[in-house]
């Protein structure tokens, strides 16, 4: 019987790929291109077993809900605000220090009598009530950031798809407020917003997770657990 492999997929550009390639290292497994730095497929000389691809950190959340690959290291946002997070087929099997940032809910820095979700909560009914409409939110993050108002009690807000630089739809008015990752928040100050007291969303780092689904295979189930376990060292 031929031996199980293990399919894995690392960010294929970055910063994130650099750390996870230190990271390996430091545990005395190589990460490898033998075909060249443009390839999509690589090694790890010590477990020949598992089959290496390079993605985009968002291909890497989804092709692990879809079963396309055993194991992916990405960001835990990619992994929360994917639709399925709630089937719970995907699973965090280790969280490690680095690809650090926080999603948070950002407002105007001219916003000075708002100070945290509650003052949040009063200023969307209160323009609801004078605008007629809600304030707009833009974001990539839909999923997480309208759990997050829920979790507030927050309903006058409208939620609005962001494609470019997320910081900069208040300046152009295309929203009031925003949600955004940010790891120093340099960003937002230089737009001119500011985060309110208990505004962070989510901090998410770069994890290891899976499709819990490998498990059901012992073949897999012992790698995955040899492979995981070179990292605790």
């Amino acid at each position: 019987m031929s031996e199980a492999v293990l399919t894995l997929a690392v960010p294929s550009k970055g910063r994130l790929l650099e750390q996870i390639e230190l990271y390996f290292q430091q545990a005395n497994m190589p990460l490898l291109r033998p075909q060249g730095e443009r390839s999509y497929s690589g090694i790890i000389s010590t477990f020949p077993q598992i089959k290496v691809t390079f993605m985009t950190a968002k291909e890497i959340a989804h092709s692990l809900y879809s079963g396309h690959i055993d194991i992916g290291i990405t960001g835990l946002d990619l992994i929360q605000e994917h639709p399925l997070f709630k089937n719970k087929c995907v699973e965090i099997v280790l969280e490690t220090n680095f690809g650090n940032a926080e999603l948070v809910l950002a407002v105007p820095a001219n916003w000075i009598d708002v100070d945290d979700m509650d003052d949040i909560e009063q200023i969307t009914q209160q323009f609801h009530k004078k605008n007629h409409r809600r304030m707009r939110v833009a974001t990539k993050f839909p999923l997480l950031t309208e759990k997050f108002f829920q979790h507030h009690n927050i309903v006058h807000f409208r939620l609005i798809q962001s494609v470019g630089a997320t910081e900069a739809a208040p300046g152009f008015g295309q929203a009031e407020m925003i949600s955004d990752l940010t790891s120093t928040g340099s960003t937002l100050k230089a737009n001119n917003l500011k985060v309110p007291h208990n505004g962070i969303i989510l901090k998410s780092c770069a994890v290891f997770a899976i499709n819990r689904y490998v498990r059901d295979n012992p073949q897999k189930k012992a790698q995955l657990d040899s492979f995981i376990a070179g990292f605790s060292g």
